[in-house]
C-alpha cells in the first residue's frame, strides 16, 4: 500500500509547519502565511472528505510553528512577529479563542512545542534565545508569562522536551546541540531528573555537543535515553545517555541532502525529513550501533514505458535543449520525471502514534509543495524488525 498523499495547499504557498490533535481527526497547518488552518475528518483517506472548520487569523506574519497539546488540547501557533497565541476551543460557541503570550523576543520566534504534560511550551527563536511560558492565574487572570534561556550563539532553530518534561535540547546555528535544563517550579512540582543524574536550575546546561553545520533537528527516543540531532552537513548524531551517567556518542554521514526535521519511530530507528524530498531512515544494531537503512520512499521498477527505449545520446541532447528553451532539466516537463511522493522539501515530520507510547507506526510529513504524506510503516516493504517495531 503506498503512502496516502494529500494537496491540501497550492504547491506554489506551500505547507511551513502542521500538528494533530490527540486522536489524529483534526489537523492544523499553516501554508506559508499568518493563517493558521483547521481542518476536521482528517481520519478519512480522502482529501475530499476533509473539512475547513477554522481559519484563524491572529499573527501578523508567517506562523513557524504548531504544537498541539494532546492532553489539554490546547494549540500554540510561534511566527515570525515575535509572538505566540494559545488557542483553546470554546465548545459552546464553537470557535478557538487566543491568548496572547508575552515571549520577550527581539527576533522571530521559529519553532514551538508543548512539554509532555501541557502544561508549559518551549519556544525557539532568532534572539539566540528559549522562551519557556506558561499560564500564570496568580493576578486572578489567565495569561502565560515566560522566562529566557539563553547561552546560545546564534539562531536556535528547533528544540525538543524530554519525555521527563524537564529538560530541553536545542539546535542551534552556532554548530552546536545542548541539553538544558527547563524546570519551571510553579508546574514542576515532582521532578524526576533521571537519565541526567540532578535537577539543575532553568536555563543551566547539562551537555553540549558540535557539528560541523548548522544543527538543523533534534529528537529524543520514546524512552528519553538517546538524543539525535543533524547537521547541515549531511550529518545526524546519536547521543545514549545511560543509566549510570555515562554518555556515549555516534556520528553517521550520509550521502543525501540534509534533513530539517526528525521523528523516532522506536528507540532503534528514527526517521528525517528535508532536501532530498524523500525521508531517511536510520537504525540501530543489535550493539547500538546506527547506521542509514533506506529511504522511506523508493522508486518502483515497473515495465519500461510504452513509448520505447532512447539512446543515451538522444537522452542528453533532449535534456540540454530543455534546459536552453524552457529552463527545464527535462523535455517532459517540470515534475514529471519525480518518482518521491514530495516535489520540494520537507520542512515537517509528526508522529501519529498515541502520546506516551514506546513505539510509533505512522507518521506524517508536510513540504513546501504543499502536500501532506501519511506514512503507514506497516504497509511499506521494510524489515519491522530492524525498526523496533
Amino acid at each position: 500500500m503506498p503512502p496516502i498523499k494529500h494537496q491540501v495547499v497550492s504547491p506554489s504557498a506551500g505547507i511551513s509547519c502542521h500538528a494533530w490533535n490527540a486522536d489524529k481527526s483534526m489537523l492544523a497547518l499553516c501554508a506559508n502565511d499568518n493563517r493558521l488552518q483547521i481542518y476536521e475528518g482528517c481520519n478519512s483517506p480522502s482529501f475530499a472528505s476533509w473539512r475547513l472548520a477554522h481559519v484563524l487569523e491572529e499573527h501578523d506574519l508567517v506562523i513557524s510553528g504548531i504544537s498541539w497539546s494532546p492532553v489539554t488540547n490546547k494549540i500554540v501557533t510561534c511566527s515570525h512577529d515575535r509572538n505566540a497565541f494559545v488557542w483553546s476551543y470554546d465548545a459552546a460557541q464553537a470557535k478557538w479563542n487566543p491568548i496572547l503570550c508575552a515571549l520577550m523576543l527581539t527576533r522571530a520566534a521559529l519553532d514551538v512545542h508543548w512539554s509532555p504534560s501541557g502544561t508549559k511550551f518551549a519556544c525557539s527563536s532568532g534572539a539566540k534565545t528559549i522562551a519557556v511560558s506558561r499560564l500564570d492565574t496568580s493576578q486572578g487572570s489567565d495569561w502565560y508569562v515566560s522566562k529566557l534561556i539563553k547561552g546560545h550563539k546564534s539562531t536556535v532553530q528547533k528544540v525538543a522536551w524530554h519525555p521527563n518534561g524537564l529538560v530541553l535540547a536545542t539546535a542551534c546555528t552556532d554548530f552546536k546541540c545542548r541539553v538544558v535544563s527547563a524546570v519551571v517550579e510553579e508546574v514542576d512540582t515532582n521532578p524526576d531528573p533521571r537519565p541526567f543524574g540532578t535537577v539543575k536550575p532553568f536555563g543551566e546546561a547539562y551537555h553540549q555537543f558540535s557539528c560541523g553545520g548548522w544543527v538543523t533537528a533534534v529528537a529524543w527516543s520514546p524512552s528519553g535515553s538517546i538524543l539525535a540531532y543533524a547537521g547541515q552537513d549531511s550529518t545526524i548524531h546519536f547521543v545514549r545517555f545511560d543509566p549510570s551517567g555515562a554518555v556515549s556518542e555516534q556520528s553517521v554521514r550520509y550521502a543525501l541532502l540534509p534533513v530539517s526535521s526528525l521523528a523516532f519511530l522506536s528507540d532503534k530507528a528514527v526517521v528525517g525529513g528535508g532536501h532530498d524530498m524523500n525521508p531517511l531512515v536510520f537504525t540501530a544494531n543489535s550493539s547500538g550501533q546506527w547506521s542509514f537503512l533506506r529511504r522511506l520512499d523508493e522508486k518502483s521498477t515497473g515495465p519500461a514505458k510504452a513509448e520505447g527505449a532512447v539512446s543515451s545520446m538522444s537522452a542528453a541532447r533532449a535534456m540540454f535543449q530543455a534546459k536552453t528553451t524552457r529552463g527545464q532539466a527535462s523535455s517532459g516537463g517540470a515534475g514529471k520525471d519525480l518518482w518521491t511522493q514530495h516535489a520540494n522539501a520537507i520542512v515537517g515530520i509528526e508522529g501519529m502514534g498515541r502520546a506516551g507510547d514506546p513505539t510509533c507506526s505512522k507518521l506524517s510529513t508536510c513540504g513546501l509543495d504543499g502536500r501532506l504524506v501519511v506514512w503507514e510503516i506497516p504497509t511499506l516493504d521494510i524489515d519491522m524488525q530492524a525498526l523496533g517495531l
